[in-house]
């Protein structure tokens, strides 16, 4: 029988593992598939990486940037890039 894990204990490993095997920050290279901006400003992105050779989606993830960042950053990134944060554009993404 396999083991019941609680919610909260599957995220504890997942967190774990993931400190044991980056010990500090990282840079993570994905697409922005899909961005949705509520009411509350909280700015919500699907995030993907296509295969080189057939263009296949072979990673999805999802990612929050709540409401008092988006402010700033949104602004920032516009002004750097010249570009508004939209699908189809490669970004790189970082969790402070």
């Amino acid at each position: 029988m396999l083991p019941k894990l609680s919610l909260l204990e599957l995220n504890k490993q997942i967190q774990d593992s993931i400190r044991q095997h980056f010990s500090d920050f990282v840079w993570v290279v994905a697409e922005i598939s899909d961005i949705k901006i509520n009411r509350n400003g909280h700015c919500y992105l699907e995030l993907i990486e296509k295969d080189a050779i057939n263009e296949n989606i072979i990673a999805r993830s999802r990612a929050t940037i709540w409401a008092f960042t988006f402010r700033m950053l949104k602004p920032y990134f516009e002004n750097t890039t010249g570009r508004e944060l939209a699908s189809g554009i490669k970004i790189l993404v970082s969790q402070c």
